[in-house]
């Protein structure tokens, strides 16, 4: 019996930790999340706006490059969670194409107050949390419109996440 129960039990633990960015891309009307070999490139193509009082917002369609190792992700409106091994986070907030500036992109570091006022929905800032590490490196990169967030990221990986997220592109 434990012969076959600690196979069963590794297999199992190693399965929760796989990265879900291998195999078969993902395709739909809305978004596609290809999986290439040195990165990912994630496609937000959605024809749904939103509007209130009278006024739409025009959703912006991106294209953006993603580091390798994708544990889990999610889409809740113009919201984009990538979660990676050790607690690392990429949040996007794509914004509305008719509201904010845009193409003036600019990095900085952040505190948790910069944190609040990139993740406006409460129950997301309760699902990503606020809690900038010690030993990390927590950034926004911008334009007035789009906000992407880098929470705690290993100060060896910070580069190549930095590197690929300033491949971000609007689609018409």
């Amino acid at each position: 019996m434990r012969k076959i129960i600690l196979p069963l039990m590794l297999f199992i633990l190693n399965s929760c930790a796989t990265h879900i960015d291998t195999g078969n891309n993902i395709n739909s009307n809305k978004l596609d999340f290809i999986y290439l070999k040195d990165y990912n490139e994630f496609i937000y193509k959605s024809k749904v706006n939103a509007s209130a009082d009278n006024q739409t917002y025009i959703t912006t369609n991106f294209s953006e490059r993603l580091p390798k190792g994708v544990l889990a992700w999610k889409v809740k409106g113009n919201e984009f969670y990538f979660n990676y091994k050790h607690g690392q986070t990429i949040y996007i907030n794509s914004g509305y194409k008719n509201i904010g500036n845009s193409n003036n992109w600019s990095i900085k570091d952040v505190n948790k107050e910069d944190i609040l006022n990139v993740i406006k929905d409460s129950e997301n800032q309760k699902q990503i949390g606020f809690e900038i590490k010690k030993n990390r490196v927590t950034k926004i990169y911008s334009d007035g419109r789009v906000s992407i967030l880098l929470l705690n990221i290993k100060q060896d990986k910070i580069n190549e996440f930095l590197n690929l997220i300033q491949n971000f592109e609007y689609l018409n």
